[in-house]
């Protein structure tokens, strides 16, 4: 990520990423909404996002200009 950002060069393609993020987030989706139990990748709704931690920790203001 930190070479991405100073050489502004993708070192993967996008779809590598995706894939990471699919089955990082596979894990995630397994324990919150199927309590633990498995789920193949692929199988996550693409619009399900995991909650945050803590809801309200950075006022989001501040990234509107």
């Amino acid at each position: 990520m930190q070479r991405t950002f100073e050489t502004k060069k993708n070192l993967q393609p996008l779809d590598e990423v995706r894939k990471k993020t699919e089955v990082f987030l596979t894990a995630y989706y397994s324990h919150l909404e199927r309590g633990g139990a498995p789920v193949s990748v692929g199988s996550v709704p693409p619009v399900w996002a995991p909650p945050h931690p803590k809801p309200g920790w950075i006022d989001e203001g501040m990234f509107k200009r």
